[in-house]
């Protein structure tokens, strides 16, 4: 078999000859060259494009872990400085949404500790008013949550399963805090309890569950499992759709991952990210049709959108793709 490097020299000795046929006006011979050499490119471009796409994915995935990792140990310190960097860093290399929102999760958590809300200030005067009160120590336990005092969080709402066993939110939001303090193991266990002791958003469980194994075990398999438990709960838990079409996006699955997406944007017709993904994937399936009409949707769907550009971009990328499918004889 033929490898990159073959074709490179290949399609260079073509180019060279059509060139150089050219000069001498010997058309006919220097035609041929040519087109051999542009179909040997396009044929490399189409096979090593996807290639590259997923090792960038992975390569900016595992940069982007790496300085979260970096500045999560950075707030720990109260190091929130060089904590914000970290974070900026990982925003910057990020490929993929979601390592993306988790990085701007964290700077949006550290402006937070940097200047403390007066909603903040106002519930713990609330508590200390009334330490013994349930209510005032969920929404103080909350807030904590939303403006990133993860461990501060987590500490008041594992008092509040003391005073309030019973409650399955305080666990379901235990569970959230803990995964975003990367404490899986903590995550997983308030989780469970949450479902036992009769949380009414069975999906919302599911969901999250999924999504923990897959970050803390890269565990397709279980996160399938749990997805597809949170919408025998409930069809339309735009999370999960999300979730399991991104994973069947990622095992190569790709007219399972159409189907989730489609169903995602029927929910929500403004994610264009979602949107994108279906384009790209029709792409990749060389259903050039159903990528325009899919394209087309999108951007009557929100034709002010900051990613217009790219459903032009992939516009264009869809017509040129097709005429040389047709070119080559495959449509």
């Amino acid at each position: 078999m033929s490898s990159p490097a073959d074709h490179i020299i290949e399609y260079v000795r073509l180019k060279t000859q059509g060139s150089e046929r050219l000069s001498v006006n010997a058309l006919e011979d220097a035609r041929q060259a040519i087109d051999q050499a542009r179909e040997i490119l396009e044929n490399l471009y189409q096979a090593e494009h996807e290639e590259i796409l997923d090792l960038l994915s992975k390569a900016s995935h595992e940069l982007c872990q790496k300085y979260l990792g970096l500045g999560d140990a950075c707030v720990k310190e109260s190091n929130l400085d060089q904590a914000k960097e970290h974070f900026k860093t990982a925003q910057n290399v990020a490929f993929a949404r979601q390592d993306r929102e988790d990085a701007e999760i964290r700077l949006g958590q550290i402006d937070q500790r940097e200047a403390p809300s007066e909603s903040l200030e106002g519930l713990l005067k609330k508590l200390k008013d009334n330490p013994e009160s349930p209510v005032a120590l969920y929404d103080f336990a909350t807030i904590l949550a939303l403006e990133g005092y993860l461990p501060e969080a987590i500490q008041n709402l594992q008092r509040l399963t003391e005073m309030t066993p019973g409650d399955g939110d305080v666990y379901y939001r235990l569970g959230n805090a803990c995964f975003d303090a990367r404490r899986y193991d903590e995550a997983a266990a308030a989780y469970e309890k949450a479902l036992s002791i009769g949380f009414e958003d069975k999906a919302e469980i599911h969901y999250r569950q999924g999504r923990l194994v897959f970050h803390q075990h890269a565990d397709h398999s279980m996160a399938r499992r749990q997805f597809r438990r949170a919408l025998d709960e409930n069809p339309k838990h735009l999370d999960t759709l999300r979730g399991l079409g991104h994973l069947n996006e990622l095992e190569e699955n790709d007219e399972d991952a159409i189907q989730l997406f489609l169903r995602a944007v029927e929910i929500d017709p403004g994610d264009m990210e979602v949107r994108i993904k279906i384009v790209e994937l029709y792409r990749r399936l060389g259903q050039f049709e159903a990528a325009t009409e899919a394209c087309k949707a999108a951007l009557k769907a929100d034709p002010g959108s900051d990613l217009v550009d790219d459903l032009k971009d992939q516009l264009e990328l869809i017509q040129n793709e097709e005429s040389e499918s047709r070119e080559r004889g495959e449509s």
